[in-house]
Formats: C-alpha cells, sequence, structure tokens
C-alpha cells in the first residue's frame, strides 16, 4: 500500500472553489465595515473637541472657535481640513497672534468627506453656541447608508445623528433621512 504524500488536483480545486466563494462575500463585508469605523472614528473625534470647545469656553469665561484650516491661523471652509480650536477673544473668526491655539484634529481620513452648515462653530462663555451648526460626515461613493452628522444648538447642545427607525439611514434630529449626494 502506498502512502499519499500531498493533495490531488481534485482536492486543490475544491479548496480554491470554496475560498474563492468566502472571499468574495467577506472582502465586500469587510470593507464596508472599515469605512462605516473610519466615519464614525472621525465623528467622535470631532465631537470631543467640540466638547472640549464649549466646555474650555464656560470654564474659562471666553469665546471658543472651532473652524478647519490650513495653516493654523485661517479658517477655512472645507471642513475636510485639518481643524483647530483656538480662544478667539475678539470674536472674529480667525485666530489672531495673541489668541490661544487649544487644539489641533488632523485632515480627515481617506474617504470621508465632511461639510458643516457654518464656516466656524463658536462657543460663548456661556456655553450658547453663535449659530445652530451641523456637521455632516460622508463617504465619497456618497451613499446613505454611511452618513452621520453632528448637530450644535443655539443652546449649544451637542448630539449625534441616529437611526430611529431603524431602517439603515441615520436621521436629523427632525427624522429626516441624512443625504450625502447634495
Amino acid at each position: 500500500m502506498q502512502r499519499q504524500h500531498g493533495l490531488t488536483l481534485i482536492e486543490i480545486m475544491v479548496t480554491i472553489s470554496i475560498l474563492t466563494i468566502v472571499m468574495t462575500f467577506v472582502i465586500p463585508s469587510t470593507q464596508s465595515l472599515l469605512l462605516q469605523q473610519r466615519i464614525i472614528a472621525s465623528l467622535n473625534t470631532t465631537s470631543a473637541s467640540l466638547q472640549f470647545a464649549k466646555s474650555h469656553a464656560v470654564t474659562n469665561m471666553t469665546d471658543v472657535s472651532i473652524c478647519p484650516t490650513t495653516d493654523y491661523v485661517v479658517c477655512v471652509k472645507d471642513w475636510g481640513q485639518a481643524k483647530m480650536v483656538f480662544v478667539d477673544s475678539n470674536s472674529n473668526n480667525q485666530r489672531d497672534s495673541t489668541e490661544i491655539l487649544l487644539q489641533t484634529l488632523p485632515i480627515s481620513p481617506y474617504g470621508v468627506t465632511l461639510t458643516s452648515s457654518s464656516d466656524v462653530i463658536r462657543f460663548y462663555m456661556s456655553g450658547f453656541s453663535a449659530t445652530p451648526s451641523s456637521i455632516l460626515f460622508c463617504d465619497q461613493s456618497k451613499e446613505s447608508q454611511y452618513a452621520r452628522a453632528i448637530f450644535i444648538s443655539l443652546q449649544g447642545r451637542i448630539s449625534t445623528s441616529q437611526d430611529n427607525n431603524l431602517d439603515g439611514v441615520f436621521e436629523t434630529n427632525a427624522g429626516v433621512d441624512l443625504n450625502c449626494s447634495n
């Protein structure tokens, strides 16, 4: 009786077929999960910085602003850029040489786009916000299932979007589906 020292062609073909089938289902869901986690991580980091800005404004009785920037001095409109939190003592929405830079955030991760209803988000020493604002986090494919948002009310309340109706798409506080295709 001879002992077999390898695999037969049929065994190898069956193994390759099974691996191909498994990879067909696993790789797309893994990519989706990674994308979703990048968006959530970006949302959590931004939310924490907004909370910090509000807390610092109240604790130190000063105006604090957060905005996107390319040079940590001038605020720009592209929320995908790096962001800075700074004391805005003269309320001009720009960081002057005498105003303290409190915190910085990196550029948004690859594939995550941010848009905001406000160029600059400012918290007064009372904790109130200068204007109600929202920051929308989207995937570059603009699919609604990945959309998330942060909302800042005039009273300074910071909240995140929720999927209240459990349809897989997060909504605004008013119950309207978030939309990245605009």
